[in-house]
């Protein structure tokens, strides 16, 4: 059962657990933490999102908006591999727009619903294409 929220805020820190990195590399973006904008979070909806990076053995940190259904991948930072590493996060939403921190990375888009009513919260997920060939782990610690 998704939980349901009514704040247009969530906070928190994320620890990334263990090795990050893999090798079926395809440019896929995977999720952290964010929520919907209406009932279906591929209609409208914000998150944060990460992929790791072979080219420069980092991990890339992302945002994915829906915006009447269409999919808007943004980079927002590079973060090295080190084990145990903890960020701060936010993803909130306006009248008009998102905003998401990560770390000391800030970021604006633009948003097209107008939905005022209950969402639900969207929690980590390795999707896309490849699958990972080892567990991935976070530890997200909402305020």
């Amino acid at each position: 059962m998704p939980e349901i929220i009514l704040r247009d805020r969530i906070e928190g820190t994320v620890t990334f657990v263990g090795d990050f990195s893999y090798s079926n590399y395809d440019g896929d973006t995977h999720k952290i933490i964010g929520f919907s904008d209406n009932w279906h979070h591929h209609q409208d909806s914000i998150r944060l999102g990460w992929r790791f990076n072979p080219y420069v053995n980092k991990v890339q940190i992302m945002t994915i908006a829906y915006k009447i259904g269409e999919r808007h991948i943004r980079h927002l930072c590079y973060i090295d591999l080190e084990e145990n590493k903890t960020f701060d996060f936010i993803v909130s939403k306006t009248k008009t727009c998102y905003f998401v921190m990560f770390g000391n990375e800030t970021v604006l888009i633009g948003k097209s619903s107008n939905w005022f009513g209950p969402r639900y919260m969207l929690f980590p997920y390795f999707g896309g294409q490849a699958t990972s060939e080892k567990e991935i782990t976070f530890i997200i610690d909402r305020k």
